[in-house]
């Protein structure tokens, strides 16, 4: 019976080695699939991709660095750290990142979140932007931004609304209609915009809907009790259920610990890499939910099992009898929880501690079911 446990243990430790492995082969596998057209469309992915080529219709591309060279006839979709729009769009832009530039002009409308935005070709729609940091240096249809900082050096030819701490007007900057403005920030001078034309928008205090500290200490302790209860649960249906096996499970413990804790690793590991190999084969796609919720479920009864053990190990080193009856056992079992709770007090130590234990009572469930298998 032992050397199909070895087997076992040896295939999931070769697929928790070769698991950090996989995604790299994978890259490998797919590099000639970073980008693809379909329906007159682009889609593209990558650390740093470059989009040049013919015409497309809309695009779709996400990286560490994103760049367009494409002229497009749709709309664009970009997320990245940098983003560059550097040929005309037909259609609208929508772009994320820490930096974004539209250096070609954008016959719709552009909306950017990022901790930049600059905007250096003509937006003939509208620019929507929310920055720490906004440079409009090329006219644009209208204009709603809210930033931290705006400098205007050109033309909004529509009405704009300005929610910024600062704005700075530069040579070129011209207002064609309404401009609403934050009411702390600077007035524009005349040649920007005539003052008649300027309204002044109060911000909005910020409300802080969230719990007092009251219902946040009584959602805590509430929280801490339906863990106890649900760890205490656990322990009543192994010890009604098992009790002779729970028993046992506390020797494993107590008289091999490190093989435990190590069978634990694997079985945890092998439960949360099962998730993307499933993705990945499609066809297991639907056990994906599966895994998911075999986690959770593993976690509490390797908490429950590890305090058990605890639990049963301060029995034994108090010289007690062994428990003959179910609620004495349970006592045991709420002991080791009451224990294994005061140890993960101890500061960075203790939540080592509680993911030991908690590692060591699944690994040791996980030995003896291997050992009857």
């Amino acid at each position: 019976m032992r050397r199909p446990r070895r087997g076992v243990l040896r295939l999931l430790a070769l697929a928790v080695l070769l698991w950090p492995i996989w995604p790299v082969t994978q890259g490998f596998a797919q590099d000639d699939q970073d980008r693809f057209e379909f329906g007159g469309d682009l889609y593209a992915a990558g650390e740093a991709p470059i989009l040049r080529g013919e015409a497309a219709g809309s695009l779709f591309a996400a990286g560490e660095r994103v760049r367009s060279e494409i002229e497009l006839d749709g709309t664009a979709h970009l997320a990245g750290r940098a983003v560059g729009v550097a040929a005309p769009v037909g259609g609208n832009v929508y772009a994320a990142g820490w930096s974004v530039e539209i250096e070609a002009p954008v016959a719709g409308d552009v909306s950017a979140a990022a901790y930049m935005v600059e905007i250096d070709a003509e937006v003939a729609g509208t620019l929507r932007a929310g920055a720490s940091e906004v440079e409009i240096r090329a006219p644009v249809g209208a204009a709603l931004l809210a930033a931290e900082r705006v400098r205007l050096d050109a033309e909004i030819i529509g009405d704009a609304r300005i929610m910024a701490e600062e704005v700075d007007w530069g040579p070129g900057a011209r207002i064609g209609g309404v401009l609403r403005l934050a009411e702390d920030a600077a007035a524009p001078p005349p040649s920007v915009i005539p003052p008649e034309r300027v309204e002044r928008v109060a911000r909005e205090p910020w409300e802080h809907a969230g719990p007092g500290p009251v219902a946040i200490v009584i959602g805590a302790v509430l929280g801490v009790l339906g863990t106890l209860g649900a760890v205490v649960l656990a322990q009543a249906l192994f010890l009604g259920a098992a009790p002779g096996w729970t028993e046992a499970l506390a020797f494993d413990l107590a008289e091999r610990p490190f093989r435990s804790l190590g069978v634990g690793f694997l079985t945890l590991s092998a439960l949360a890499g099962s998730i993307p190999v499933l993705g990945i084969t499609l066809v297991g796609a639907p056990l994906i939910v599966v895994s998911i919720l075999a986690i959770p479920i593993a976690g509490l009864a390797g908490v429950a099992l590890g305090a058990w053990g605890v639990g049963a190990a301060l029995w034994r080193l108090a010289n007690r009898p062994a428990p003959g009856g179910f609620w004495l056992r349970l006592l045991i079992g709420v002991i080791g929880l009451v224990a294994l709770g005061l140890l993960s007090l101890i500061p960075i130590a203790g939540w080592v501690i509680l993911v030991a234990v908690t590692l060591a009572g699944l690994g040791a469930a996980g030995g003896r079911l291997a050992g009857k298998a």
